[in-house]
């Protein structure tokens, strides 16, 4: 990108599943009016250079191996098909669309399964935008550094997250420490539950945690062949790459200081008899403390930007970093909400908007027709 975008649309967590309930089908067709909306003022105003990020969690993928993601999508695009002909009627209208992978969906960052997205979004028109995935950052120089944020959080990243499948089986799919202890809370909540299963997860768990799992590709492998590639085709240089791939937190060690400070401050809010930390702040702590890793090391690399976006946490909200850059998140279209935001309805439908001149947090009002700016 040699010139920065008049636009860019950010959104994510959408979280469109294969057997999704009545309100999930709801809130698809309330992101599809959203997507319709976009294309309207694309029209009116009549913006040249457009981008539209999705920016990780757009589906739920079954993190398996890749042919099972291949089948998920196709069910995901039948189910879902009003967003899908909404997003190819954005890229048909010359909008450029990007999907950033979460740890939900991160089998996008394989090439033949973002291909069969592709199928589905895909448009003939000639003045159509461009589709690509970006596995692990979207970075416009001197406008937006956005990551999805799973990378940060102690039990969601990847040791390899741009080559997500095992290094001796091609198809098979890397699974985050979260996904281990979910199977193993759902053996546990299943009556006569498969109790083989468990040695299987517990094992699955432990590797997971490790600095180096086995199943992944040496850490220096990976930095020289893919990782610091990757950040070359963004204008990132190698030091910078290493740097920020460092600042995940990685290991046994990370989860126990998290739940350690997690109970520390729960001890302290009942010691104090206060209703201090609320379930948001507590989720999203960690990746502010992140975020303020991120910026101090792309702004003294000389790749700062004034707006860094992110997700993952389903908490919606902007706060100023320093004077020159501010943090959004963009929290979630799913019904994935902290028990604190689920009746506020500024915590629904939110997105960022992010231009030459501003950067904002918005919501979609689907009574309205029409979106507003969110103060936070």
């Amino acid at each position: 990108m040699n010139a920065a975008p008049s636009v860019v649309w950010v959104v994510g967590d959408l979280h469109l599943g294969v057997d999704p309930d009545a309100d999930a089908l709801e809130r698809s067709s309330i992101f599809a009016n959203f997507l319709s909306s976009v294309v309207a003022d694309f029209h009116a105003k009549r913006d040249t250079d457009v981008q539209f990020v999705i920016l990780g969690d757009f589906m739920d993928l079954p993190g398996t191996t890749l042919r099972d993601a291949r089948s998920a999508i196709e069910e995901i695009a039948v189910v879902h098909n009003r967003v899908f002909d909404s997003l190819s009627h954005l890229v048909g209208v010359g909008i450029d669309l990007t999907i950033v992978p979460g740890n939900h969906d991160v089998e996008l960052t394989d090439t033949s399964v973002f291909s069969t997205l592709c199928d589905h979004v895909g448009t003939r028109s000639s003045s159509a935008g461009t589709i690509r995935v970006n596995p692990w950052m979207y970075y416009v120089p001197g406008l937006i550094y956005a990551e999805h944020g799973n990378q940060y959080h102690d039990i969601n990243w990847f040791s390899t997250l741009l080559s997500p499948t095992y290094s001796d089986d091609g198809d098979r799919v890397h699974r985050t420490s979260a996904r281990w202890l979910k199977g193993l809370r759902d053996v546990a909540g299943i009556p006569r539950g498969d109790l083989r299963t468990v040695p299987k997860h517990i094992v699955g768990l432990t590797d997971s945690l490790r600095l180096t799992p086995s199943w992944a590709m040496p850490r220096e492998e990976y930095l020289t062949k893919i990782a610091i590639p990757y950040g070359d085709s963004l204008g990132i240089d190698a030091d910078t790459v290493r740097t920020l791939d460092a600042i995940t937190s990685r290991g046994p060690a990370a989860v126990v200081q998290r739940f350690g400070h997690k109970t520390l401050r729960r001890l302290w809010t009942k010691l104090r008899r206060s209703n201090g930390v609320s379930p948001s702040e507590l989720r999203d702590r960690y990746l502010l403390d992140s975020v303020s890793e991120v910026v101090a090391v792309t702004t003294s690399n000389g790749i700062g930007v004034p707006s860094y976006v992110f997700g993952h946490t389903h908490v919606a909200g902007t706060r100023n970093l320093h004077r020159d850059a501010s943090y959004i998140n963009i929290g979630t279209w799913s019904a994935q909400l902290p028990t604190d935001r689920v009746s506020d309805p500024a915590a629904w439908f939110t997105f960022a908007k992010i231009t030459r001149a501003s950067a904002d947090l918005m919501r979609w009002d689907d009574d309205l027709q029409g979106w507003t700016t969110v103060d936070s």
